[in-house]
């Protein structure tokens, strides 16, 4: 049986009808919260979630192109730097713009909307 409040399965042992607060329905989604009688997905639970979770990937990718891009310049700055890498500075400095551009307040981005890392982009050619 699961708690209509919480959602959460619980071993129930006792025959004849349920108590008030639970259901031998299970929810469909961690998002899912008792209305009506039945289980609807509580869209803005769903959306929060999926704004945090957008936040996060963004600070993480950010953070490391941040990484790259230093990395890369100081091998510039310290006259040092292969053709390869100017490159590849240039590659991460334009992804991290564009990771910049991404908008995480208006919605979650979709999967289509982050842009492409640069070695990613080579791995795919």
């Amino acid at each position: 049986v699961y708690s209509t409040e919480t959602g959460e399965a619980q071993v129930w042992e006792t025959l004849g009808d349920l108590p008030e607060g639970y259901t031998r329905e299970a929810p469909a989604t961690q998002f899912d919260k008792w209305q009506d009688d039945q289980w609807v997905v509580d869209e803005v639970a769903t959306t929060d979630a999926l704004k945090k979770k957008a936040a996060r990937k963004k600070a993480l990718l950010t953070q490391f192109s941040t990484n790259m891009i230093a990395t890369l310049q100081n091998a510039v700055d310290l006259d040092i730097a292969t053709e390869t890498e100017i490159a590849d500075l240039r590659s991460w400095k334009i992804y991290g713009v564009e990771l910049n551009r991404v908008d995480i307040v208006g919605g979650a981005p979709q999967d289509s909307e982050w842009p492409t890392r640069p070695n990613d982009a080579l791995a795919a050619a």
